[in-house]
């Protein structure tokens, strides 16, 4: 067994490890060392020979885990260096089909539930792994009479929810692409992301909620709007000639798609008949054979978009789940996503470890933050998968209690809590703490780029808060200084991959050829093959504390400064419901001054002002209190929810909204990317040379 990780006793543990539990890591590593004659003291062991000898890593744990297919090699043949971005060709010579190994594992008990999905207002659908099986094989004859074959891109705008996965393994069992998008990504969006592939068809839900913002209250969502989705699909259709066909699900309300509206299209179940379940059949491609298509936030700029290898992604998750969270068949596992995040895909590659699956679709803060609570709890989930905007947002509300609705038996069923999607502050694994007492909490970043957790955390150390454990199997990662040498204790840097790409990296972007190749020159900036990921780590004594992204580090007056710093006091503030810090620099002498955007359920004035410095300065220091504040009437955000500090610092300088700026609105005609410009020329007067 490994041994538990040493941590410094003066440090803020919620969690150690119990040294007498045997995890799928420890497993993993006795395997190793009897296959090779290894020996692994540690984890940092085990990590260290993962990134000195990558072949045999993978290589050792394709078998250990049991993967069906051909490897086409073995060690040093399944990891190639190559020329061109993103340098690397795994795998180049493998038989693989990721819907086989998932159905592989989900097939292993048959009769019981594989997915579980609600849909806001509606019942939980149910899919045992038969059930799945026998609707992939549904779906998987439909597109095969549709002339789909290997190579052709499906496009995807629906819920997520049970039918949804099923959709996943069918269009990746005859070795087709899928292209998901969420039910909220615009027209325009979505037609830029789609084109440049030519999919055959798409399948869309036939309406969705849209979700009021969270209210000044911090934890309910003020209210719902139904919105059909014809306009919207039709208007994807008319820029994308590639699509002949419109497949619409029903979304909604109940089992019947709502057709009016949409042009030449069938619902799921015209498309679905006459046909009955058969044994699947499955294609089996090369480890560059793409699965997924998918495409970033934009919180940095231009969306890029990514196509993902199976093999790759299929591994990496496989170690994130079972080495690195130790989900097996007994977990109920629920992950918060939507469909265009990266964390889609992870959570429906977690099915391979006979895991059930939860999947909530709606809005987790409408009528109240209580309701992924209610529907976690009820099927017993052992694994939670959170947002921690979640947490700091309505979980840290004093009026939110959990502990008084459910039973002890219920929270102390979590045996691990991971967050994603922003920074979970060190106030909130304590939020959670007191929730899951019994839970390790981790803190993950990875992206989607690589569809994969770079750093987060293993069963073999303890959950300091506010921390990563550390750096994942597989990926050598840094934390760099600007003049490029490694941080010490205590200091701060960016996340970067000296020896090149995270093996599970995506394979190619799409687009105009020009912007792709800006985009790659971005993740290479020095030329010296050491990739940038644009994220912002402090390296701590045994682990690592994530600071945002990179570009978000503000440098007022040549101090530096996480955003972070900004937020964390403002979230204990009533009256701002969210806010935006970005870096301005004066043009008259070159420095650069802190800008806060709020936005706020109460007119902002001199009081308020004075508040918010007050409250950074306790809560912070002084070196990050905003040099100027202004209120919006909401604060921009990605189409996943993130805050776009890099795009808003752009507008700024330029004086100019971006292209996209619509993208950044949260309902119709805002402008708010253009509020933020006019802001930055109106700075610049104010701080032009004399």
């Amino acid at each position: 067994m490994l041994a538990p990780d040493k941590f410094d006793p003066s440090a803020d543990v919620l969690w150690v490890p119990d040294p007498q539990e045997v995890t799928q890591l420890d497993r993993f590593a006795q395997y190793v060392c009897e296959k090779r004659g290894a020996a692994f003291k540690d984890y940092a062991d085990l990590h260290r020979w993962s990134v000195d000898h990558p072949g045999q890593f993978l290589n050792d744990v394709w078998d250990f885990l049991g993967v069906i297919g051909d490897k086409g090699g073995a060690d040093d043949d399944l990891v190639v260096r190559t020329d061109t971005p993103p340098y690397l060709d795994l795998f180049p010579n493998a038989g693989f089909n990721i819907a086989e190994n998932i159905l592989h594992g989900v097939m292993q008990a048959p009769d019981k539930a594989a997915v579980i999905s609600r849909h806001q207002d509606n019942e939980d659908t149910v899919f045992t792994g038969q059930q799945l099986y026998e609707r992939v094989s549904l779906w998987q004859q439909a597109f095969e009479r549709e002339g789909i074959q290997a190579g052709d891109h499906i496009a995807l705008s629906t819920t997520n929810e049970a039918e949804a996965d099923a959709i996943f393994l069918a269009v990746n069992s005859i070795g087709a692409v899928l292209m998901p998008v969420g039910t909220g990504m615009g027209a325009d969006m979505m037609a830029k992301r789609f084109k440049p592939a030519e999919p055959k068809l798409i399948i869309a839900g036939d309406g969705v909620y849209e979700f009021g913002p969270i209210s000044e209250e911090k934890g309910a969502a003020k209210e719902n709007i139904r919105h059909m989705r014809d306009d919207i699909i039709n208007a994807v259709r008319a820029e994308v000639p590639s699509l002949t066909k419109t497949v619409v699900v029903a979304t909604m309300d109940g089992e019947n798609a709502q057709m009016d509206g949409f042009e030449n299209a069938v619902s799921m179940d015209e498309f679905l008949s006459g046909l009955k379940p058969k044994a699947v059949s499955f294609t089996r491609m090369s480890g560059n054979h793409p699965f997924l298509v998918n495409g970033s936030s934009g919180s940095t700029g231009v969306p890029k978009v990514f196509v993902h290898g199976g093999i790759g992604a299929y591994l990496k998750n496989m170690i994130d789940h079972v080495l690195h969270s130790n989900i097996g068949s007994d977990d109920v596992y629920f992950q918060h996503s939507k469909q265009e995040w990266m964390m889609w895909p992870f959570q429906h590659i977690a099915l391979a470890t006979g895991a059930t699956i939860l999947k909530y679709n709606g809005n987790p803060a409408y009528p109240d933050p209580y309701v992924q609570f209610d529907f976690t709890m009820k099927h017993g989930v052992t694994v939670f998968g959170g947002a921690a905007a979640m947490v700091t947002l309505a979980w840290a509300r004093d009026d939110f209690e959990p502990t008084k609705r459910y039973s002890a038996e219920q929270l102390g069923r979590v045996r691990l809590m991971t967050s994603t999607g922003s920074i979970l502050p060190k106030s909130g694994f304590h939020v959670v703490h007191d929730i899951f007492p019994k839970a390790k909490i981790v803190s993950i970043t990875g992206g989607t780029d690589s569809l994969s957790v770079n750093a987060g955390g293993h069963p073999k150390h303890p959950t300091v808060a506010g921390e990563l454990d550390g750096w994942h199997l597989g990926v050598r990662g840094a934390i760099l200084k600007p003049d490029g040498s490694h941080a010490d204790v205590g200091e701060a840097g960016e996340m970067a991959y000296p020896q090149g790409v995270p093996f599970s990296m995506a394979k190619s972007l799409l687009g105009d050829a020009h912007v792709v190749q800006k985009q790659w020159d971005k993740y290479f900036p020095n030329g010296d093959g050491v990739l940038y990921w644009g994220d912002a780590l402090r390296q701590e004594k045994h682990g690592i504390v994530h600071l945002g992204r990179s570009g978000n580090m503000l440098n007022p007056f040549g101090v530096a400064v996480s955003v972070e710093e900004v937020y964390g006091p403002l979230r204990d503030m009533p009256e701002i419901v969210d806010s935006m810090v970005v870096g301005f620099i004066r043009p008259k002498d070159g420095q650069e001054m802190s800008v806060l955007f709020i936005e706020s359920s109460v007119d902002l004035d001199a009081a308020l002002i004075e508040k918010i410095r007050t409250k950074i300065r306790d809560g912070s220091r002084g070196d990050a209190i905003p040099q100027a504040i202004y209120q919006l009437p909401q604060i921009p955000k990605t189409q996943t929810g993130k805050t776009p500090e890099v795009v808003a610092k752009a507008a700024m300088a330029q004086g100019q909204a971006p292209a996209n700026a619509a993208e950044y609105d949260r309902a119709k005609g805002q402008n708010l990317m253009q509020l933020v410009a006019d802001t930055g020329k109106a700075l610049a007067e104010k701080y032009a040379p004399s």
